[in-house]
């Protein structure tokens, strides 16, 4: 399907509340499009983060159900809140949830394994490749 992107011009006077159903409109309309295509063998990625809730809200709110949700614990010396906060969330929506691990790698090696696999293209989320590896390990997209 063709992709069309509308944005408010700069000098629209909506009111916040209008802005906001506006945004919530949108999005359920791109997430109607990618549940559209979805297979069932869909895992999502889901931190304590609000993108990765927000998408899984609206998933769950659709009546869409992904074989599981996954989650990272990170690298110190960060906390593994996220694993907390969507242990909940997929107790709440009725979602099987599991939780990877970070290899052994130490740290450095880990980044340069990031580094290579992103094409150095960014120095953030390391602790994303066991998510990728668990994702492939499952057979799921």
């Amino acid at each position: 399907p063709e992709v069309r992107w509308s944005y408010p011009s700069p000098d629209t006077s909506l009111a916040s509340g209008d802005i906001r159903a506006t945004y919530v409109e949108m999005f359920r309309e791109s997430m109607a499009r990618i549940t559209a295509i979805m297979s069932d063998a869909v895992a999502v990625p889901l931190s304590g983060g609000r993108d990765s809730r927000h998408i899984a809200l609206e998933l769950h709110r659709s009546g869409r159900k992904p074989r599981f949700a996954v989650t990272a614990r990170h690298l110190p010396p960060r906390n593994n809140e996220d694993v907390r906060v969507a242990a909940q969330l997929c107790e709440a929506m009725g979602w099987s949830h599991r939780v990877v691990g970070q290899p052994v790698l130490g740290r450095f090696r880990q980044e340069c394994a990031h580094a290579k696999a992103a094409d150095f293209l960014t120095f953030e989320h390391a602790w994303t490749l066991p998510v990728r590896d668990g994702l492939r390990a499952a057979g799921v997209s």
